[in-house]
């Protein structure tokens, strides 16, 4: 029978502050707990898990931990995780150290943990605007998934990613890897910010988030990490349609970001896809249609303090009043 490591454990309820009396109900005797924090008793898979799902911890972030060293990296990483939601200076410049301290320990996390490292990683180079480093960040990702998937698409060269693009509509990915796929794309200019040199390879990232929301499409959307990421890639998405002059395509993918972005109540994102929308219906000359998106995506980018986004609609909002 397989053993985990009781420093772990006990380091965890540390934390949690937790008594073991109530750890331990229907699940254990307390003095077994006792025993096995002690080093009395080996601490089994199953008494593990039950115990980190007793303090609200995911089972799938802790078993394979064997010392309290590798412990206290997934830890600042949960840290890393929390503060990139944070759009500050301060934070993203702990950000940065909390990845240069980390990543040279790479091996030492398991594969999820070590993909939303370097999925932290990409985020924080595309803000800088280095879109190679991004792909190569991504790629070196996607080496790390569960079956080493198709290491050649991961090599340097763009034609060895048509052999993963083939495969990937059909595959379940996991979140993490979902992740990489978009920084991936993103990374070859399949974003209205990125430069013309990146948009130059537009059609590469064109088809990467074509077949990955082939994929996403598949699985249910009762996940909210799931659904956070369709939402994401779909953004993208629409991105790359527009660019590409797909706008009746984009259009309709429009109008399913929000509607994900209703049902699962994400504000951030809503009006993202109710500008676009009006983006899309401009370009199709529909301005009529465009001009009640552009007064609610207005709205809501004053409510949900994205100013930048609000000054930009507000002048396309006000030039499409003038001219009818």
């Amino acid at each position: 029978m397989e053993t985990y490591s009781n420093e772990v454990l006990k380091a965890l309820i540390d934390q949690s502050g937790l008594k073991q009396s109530f750890l331990a109900y229907g699940i254990c005797d307390t003095a077994h707990l006792s025993n096995v924090l002690n080093g009395k008793r080996k601490l089994s898979g199953k008494l593990f898990e039950d115990l980190l799902w007793r303090m609200g911890l995911n089972p799938i972030d802790y078993l394979h931990i064997t010392n309290t060293a590798n412990l206290e990296r997934v830890c600042k990483l949960a840290r890393l995780r929390f503060l990139v939601r944070e759009e500050t200076e301060q934070a993203q410049a702990e950000c940065e150290l909390l990845v240069q301290e980390l990543e040279p320990h790479l091996y030492t996390f398991a594969t999820r943990h070590a993909q939303q490292l370097l999925n932290i990683k990409a985020n924080l180079l595309f803000a800088k605007g280095d879109y190679k480093a991004v792909r190569d960040t991504a790629k070196r990702g996607l080496m790390l998934t569960r079956a080493l998937l198709f290491p050649a698409a991961c090599e340097p060269g763009v034609p060895k990613l048509k052999t993963l693009l083939d495969e990937l509509p059909y595959l379940v990915l996991s979140v993490e890897e979902g992740g990489l796929f978009v920084r991936l794309a993103t990374g070859y200019g399949a974003d209205a910010t990125v430069s013309m040199l990146a948009r130059n390879r537009l059609h590469i990232a064109h088809d990467i988030l074509t077949a990955l929301w082939q994929s996403l499409e598949q699985l249910p959307d009762h996940n909210h990490e799931l659904t956070t990421l369709k939402i994401v890639a779909l953004r993208n998405y629409t991105k790359s349609l527009y660019m590409l002059g797909e706008h009746a395509h984009a259009l309709a993918l429009c109008d399913r970001g929000e509607e994900l972005c209703r049902r699962f109540w994400n504000g951030h994102q809503l009006p993202v896809f109710i500008a676009a929308k009006a983006d899309n219906l401009i370009k199709l000359g529909q301005t009529q249609a465009a001009i009640p998106c552009l007064r609610k995506a207005c709205l809501l980018f004053e409510g949900t303090g994205q100013i930048r986004e609000l000054q930009i609609y507000q002048d396309v909002y006000a030039d499409l009043l003038r001219e009818s």
